[in-house]
């Protein structure tokens, strides 16, 4: 994480590992948002698998029972 206080020294760190610096800044409200979209995604994506269960169950044929053999 990167802060005021610190910036300085990870650009200069960065700078000696790639050469290449780019920050991409986000506020409290905008991580929250962002954090909630995520958790949404997740949670559809889950649906999504069990309906996608659901139908590969209902509409895989049943194999026939092999009768029991009495002695």
């Amino acid at each position: 994480m990167i802060t005021e206080e610190n910036l300085e020294e990870k650009i200069a760190e960065i700078n000696s590992k790639t050469g290449n610096v780019v920050i991409f800044a986000i506020t409290p409200k905008g991580y929250e948002n962002l954090a909630l979209g995520i958790a949404e995604l997740r949670r559809y994506v889950k649906d999504q698998q069990a309906i996608i269960a659901y139908y590969e169950e209902a509409l895989t044929p049943e194999e026939p029972k092999e009768p029991e053999v009495t002695e």
